[in-house]
């Protein structure tokens, strides 16, 4: 590994004249380790993972690049998403870099932070609410910068992923790991090996802040496009949002919400009055025992919905046994709402419903409501694919002219991991599934 010491942009070109197509770059404000073992890890190591949310995350993740990509959801690995997640804030396995060193020399001489902030607007009816953001930054201050060159190779030989974001086909936009050149080093457990670090160069911060300028990256936005430009970050922040749970809360005290999955905001988001496909989630139960009186409600985990199974079963005799009893719509209801990505509308997606249906088949579906606002408006059961049970417990499709014809594989395929987990769910955990009572 070899160490320069740099004083003029000059000086830093020339270095960085050196190295070739295998090199990347990472650029930090501070150095960790010692001069001859540089520390870099990822942010998993350092802060730890969050189960629950990294699961909502992959989840949603995984169906919006399958949409915007245009490919099978099955076909984005969970390593996949975890990597372009990481460009948007939230905790991975993976090392960030760059391919284009005026990028790294950027980050070498810009100063992240963040802090909390509460706007006060209204939804689409008017009703107020306290929204709670991270709101980021990255500032230049004065001191010293350190800018790393990664060896592909080295990385290769070490049995460590790499993962070109630049190259993700997403014309006619500007997301975030486009501009930055982003490559994803991982998954990587513990330090980056020393060996797999060309070299450390290290001076006065201003002069990593000129070599970015000459190649046009001289402020926040040219790095973080807006939601006009990056259509990622914009079915991100279409989320819904979830009321907080604050001590002594009184039903009539105005209400704080903050989003599913929280991550920095580098642009200004404020709305007055927003929009009805903005959602306020409180809580409130969908009610679908009241809109029939043949339906069956089961409170469930969020993990049916939030999760994937792999592999999907094909067998699910505890949920069959539920479905084959009385009653003919059954709905697992999840505490949340889930948007599937792309549609930018009222409607959210809060479970997995079963129907008996003519031919003793049964229809696997969508427990969708409409929530403009901070409003449970309605709900109800999408159109499915049909299932015969045979009798060996295989669940079985059969195509009908009742089917779904949104020919998105992805959603049904999605329906059947629902099933698995719920089934894995009734085996281990029989108190996670709760059947509601019947409204009086």
């Amino acid at each position: 590994m070899k160490k320069h010491t740099i004083a003029t942009v000059e000086e830093l070109k020339a270095v960085l004249a050196a190295f070739g197509p295998d090199a990347l770059f990472r650029g930090q404000v501070r150095h960790f380790g010692t001069d001859d073992a540089p520390k870099m890890n990822t942010s998993f190591s350092r802060n730890g993972c969050i189960p629950p949310l990294m699961l909502r995350w992959s989840h949603y993740s995984g169906f919006i690049l399958a949409a915007l990509l245009g490919r099978d959801q099955r076909e984005i690995s969970t390593e996949f998403t975890q990597a372009v997640l990481q460009h948007y804030g939230w905790r991975s396995f993976y090392l960030d870099a760059s391919s284009n060193p005026a990028v790294s020399a950027w980050f070498a001489s810009h100063a992240f932070s963040g802090s909390r902030s509460i706007e006060l607007c209204e939804d689409c009816f008017e009703a107020p609410v306290f929204l709670v953001k991270l709101m980021a930054k990255y500032a230049y201050e004065e001191g010293t910068g350190f800018l790393y060159v990664l060896s592909k190779e080295a990385m290769a030989k070490r049995g460590l992923g790499l993962v070109d974001l630049s190259s993700i086909e997403l014309p006619d936009c500007r997301p975030r790991f486009h501009v930055q050149a982003a490559w994803l080093v991982g998954p990587l457990y513990e330090d980056l090996p020393v060996d797999c670090i060309l070299a450390t160069i290290q001076g006065p911060r201003s002069i990593f802040r000129a070599l970015a300028q000459e190649s046009g990256i001289v402020e926040t936005g040219h790095l973080f496009p807006n939601t006009d430009e990056d259509p990622v970050l914009e079915l991100l922040t279409s989320m819904p949002w979830q009321k907080m749970r604050l001590p002594n809360e009184k039903k009539k005290d105005l209400k704080f919400f903050q989003q599913a999955f929280e991550f920095p905001e580098y642009h200004d988001s404020f709305r007055k009055h927003n929009p009805p496909h903005i959602a306020y989630y409180e809580g409130t139960p969908a009610l679908a025992e009241k809109v029939a009186p043949d339906v069956r409600v089961f409170d469930v985990p969020e993990i049916v919905v939030y999760g994937f199974a792999d592999p999907i079963a094909e067998r699910f005799p505890r949920v069959a046994e539920i479905v084959q009893g009385e009653g003919r719509h059954f709905v697992f209801e999840i505490d949340s709402l889930v948007r599937r990505p792309g549609r930018l509308s009222t409607e959210y997606l809060k479970g997995v419903a079963i129907s008996k249906c003519d031919n003793s088949l049964f229809s696997v579906a969508d427990f969708a409501v409409d929530h403009p606002g901070r409003q449970m408006a309605g709900c109800g059961i999408n159109m499915g694919w049909h299932y015969r049970i045979e009798d060996d417990g295989r669940w079985v499709r059969e195509v009908t002219p009742d089917d779904c014809p949104c020919e998105n594989n992805s959603i049904h395929q999605h329906h059947l991991s629902m099933l698995t987990i719920l089934e894995d769910r009734l085996g281990d955990d029989p108190a996670s599934v709760v059947r509601r009572p019947p409204p009086a």
